[in-house]
């Protein structure tokens, strides 16, 4: 039974604690809210853990505890992740994982060090329709692939860190990193070329992302992402034989394929999986730590340490193009 720790109980912290009351092999354990301590004994009461503290640094000196879930701000999770680690806990570290790439690496160069277990919460990394939508495509039942597309938008007005600089706001690290790894999980990282723009919030965060990849033999990927209003939330995988469509790509609901027949503007849908899985999204992120973590893993075989840096360098790549700092992303002193 693995026994775990929250650092940060916000809104996050309340989904993926609720559903990882259900299940099997985790045992809230320990809470701690950085600024709040009454609020960290109502979050012990009503999701039943057993202790509630004060700061985190009480948390993580719990010999008890076996492994942390940091779900405090990004601006916060470097130093967060650090203080963990320096403690000898294993870490699930909620996204985005750092303010960047080198903070991200120093991490987990730390992680290696101490041989301690370290992974990024990213649920699309590890939900199991990953691996059905691999095998489709690897099937040959759309043919060669030639063009990717995802997008995700929510409207957003009502959470001050999404328009906060300071606070990693913006829709790259909170929205936009789904559709971007959703195509990562297809055709991987090595890109040769990437055109893309944004727009702007008056308080200087990006509020809609426009990402274009080539990758070799002409495939191409396209991204959307935005805070202005609801999208489909849409993939698509296009084919020379026909087409893969995934609804909600972030919390998939079905998949269906589409082949081309015979006729001019002819295709037919030949199949469609329902996605019912045992478990909750969240929930998988956890399942997978756990088994990494009984099998002395410091990573997961779903999301290796150089893919977490390789995305956060994804990610700086973008801001570098936009002309998009934040403020405070140097690590403190």
């Amino acid at each position: 039974m693995i026994k775990l720790g929250v650092l940060g109980i916000g809104g996050i912290a309340e989904t993926v604690v609720t559903v990882l009351e259900g299940v099997s092999g985790i045992s809230l354990y320990a809470c701690a809210s950085a600024s709040n301590y009454s609020r960290a004994q109502d979050f012990k009461s009503k999701h039943h853990f057993k202790v509630a503290y004060k700061t985190y640094e009480e948390l993580v000196k719990d010999p008890n505890i076996d492994l942390v879930y940091v779900a405090n701000l990004i601006s916060d999770h470097y130093e967060t992740v650090k203080l963990c680690l320096n403690n000898n806990k294993n870490v699930i570290c909620e996204k985005a994982f750092t303010f960047n790439a080198k903070q991200a690496k120093e991490l987990c160069d730390l992680s290696k060090q101490k041989h301690l277990f370290l992974t990024e919460a990213l649920l699309i990394k590890f939900t199991p329709y990953v691996k059905t939508l691999k095998g489709l495509i690897n099937s040959g039942i759309i043919g060669k692939p030639y063009q990717i597309s995802a997008n995700l938008g929510y409207k957003i007005f009502d959470r001050k860190r999404i328009y906060t600089p300071s606070m990693g706001g913006g829709i790259l690290l909170d929205v936009a990193v789904y559709p971007i790894n959703f195509a990562f999980n297809i055709c991987g990282t090595n890109y040769k070329k990437i055109d893309t723009h944004c727009t702007f919030t008056k308080s200087g965060v990006d509020e809609s992302d426009f990402i274009n990849l080539t990758y070799d033999n002409n495939l191409s990927v396209d991204i959307f992402a935005t805070m202005n209003g609801q999208t489909d939330r849409y993939g698509y995988i296009y084919g020379s034989d026909g087409y893969i469509e995934v609804k909600n790509i972030n919390s998939p609901e079905e998949i269906n394929v589409y082949t081309i027949q015979p006729g001019y503007h002819n295709v037919a849908l030949i199949k469609t999986i329902k996605i019912k899985d045992p478990y909750d999204r969240y929930a998988y992120e956890f399942l997978s730590s756990i088994k990494a973590i009984e099998n002395n893993l410091i990573e997961t075989p779903e999301y290796t340490h150089k893919e977490i840096v390789k995305n956060m360098e994804f990610y700086d790549e973008l801001r570098k193009k936009w002309g998009f700092n934040y403020p405070n992303e140097s690590e403190k002193k």
